[in-house]
């Protein structure tokens, strides 16, 4: 009985080795953390909250980092010594924050900004959002550009970038499934 047992734990280490975390990180953000991807996933409407960031004990695991649109500022030392981070995509067209500190640590060189193509150009000079090595369109990083509104919603199921129902849509990058069962990416403005 033992050894069934600790062969029935032994399956399960893969699990609660990549778990994903999530929690919130401002009155209406929300954050996400996807171990598989090592990707975290900012979303809600509102401020990110100064100092405070839940991610902390694996910020040197990060890689990627989406800030769906809706996130109207982020805090200082949001990302402080984020050593890992290789692309950042940020859905918002207003510029959410010109505070250095934010990627503070963090060699910005070698790392991919991506942005919606009307803000490009603000992205570009602004810093710290300058310090990117490579800044480029979101148009151009292969993102569907369909436009789901709320009228559009029925008989349709969303999800968002870490495979979480929601019960509605919302700004930024969602995955959809209609009724038939077909499942595509979707920017919802």
């Amino acid at each position: 009985m033992k050894k069934y047992l600790f062969l029935y734990l032994l399956t399960l280490l893969p699990t609660i080795a990549s778990a994903d975390s999530s929690g919130t990180c401002g009155s209406n953000i929300t954050w996400t953390y996807v171990e598989a991807t090592k990707t975290l996933i900012i979303s809600g409407t509102g401020n990110l909250k100064d100092y405070s960031y839940p991610w902390n004990s694996f910020k040197q695991s990060i890689e990627k980092v989406i800030i769906n649109d809706g996130v109207t500022s982020i805090g200082d030392y949001a990302f402080l010594d984020c050593s890992g981070l290789s692309s950042v995509t940020c859905y918002t067209p207003d510029i959410p924050t010109d505070q250095d500190s934010v990627f503070g640590g963090i060699d910005l060189t070698d790392a991919t900004l991506y942005v919606p193509a009307s803000a490009l150009k603000d992205y570009e000079e602004t810093s710290p959002w300058s310090s990117f090595g490579t800044i480029l369109p979101i148009d151009e990083y292969d993102v569907p550009t369909a436009i789901e509104t709320p009228a559009t919603e029925n008989n349709k199921e969303f999800f968002d970038l870490s495979g979480s129902h929601m019960t509605s849509s919302q700004r930024g990058l969602l995955i959809v499934r209609d009724k038939s069962g077909k499942t595509r990416k979707v920017m919802v403005k």
